[in-house]
């Protein structure tokens, strides 16, 4: 079965900010970066999925990071969707300096910054990998945990 883990934050390395939806409980609600709020809205819940891969759940609407119609081209934007353990929601942890990047299992591109923004927050997308430099610093999340 899935394992849970405690509550977490998923900090960006090289801006400091939190992800959280943009909205609370609606279906498709994009996924963006803000200052720390101190608050339930930008907790996650690392589930266990299969073969080394987890899922992001919200600790307020309990829907999961999910690439927008399961997408494969760079810069498809992620949102909440209901947890369903699908290839567009499942994600490959790789240990770098100062965290982990994340691979997306369908498209295999990296979990990062898209260049949409939604009430001025910026949202994420799956971007192209990167290992090093100033971009791959920028795809690296820290996990800190809540509460």
């Amino acid at each position: 079965g899935r394992g849970r883990l405690r509550a977490i934050s998923l900090v960006g390395r090289n801006h400091q900010q939190e992800l959280h939806p943009a909205g609370i409980e609606q279906a498709g609600t994009p996924i963006v970066q803000t200052p720390n709020q101190d608050g339930t809205t930008q907790q996650w819940t690392v589930v266990d999925g299969k073969d080394g891969l987890v899922m992001f759940q919200s600790k307020v609407s309990g829907m999961c990071f999910t690439v927008q119609d399961g997408s494969k081209e760079v810069g498809a934007m992620l949102e909440q969707q209901e947890c369903k353990g699908s290839p567009e929601q499942l994600w490959k942890p790789t240990e770098r300096r100062g965290g982990f990047s994340f691979i997306a299992q369908h498209s295999g591109l990296q979990l990062g910054i898209g260049a949409e923004r939604v009430d001025g927050a910026r949202v994420l997308a799956q971007r192209a990998l990167s290992t090093f430099g100033t971009t791959a610093k920028s795809r690296i999340w820290a996990f800190k945990v809540a509460g």
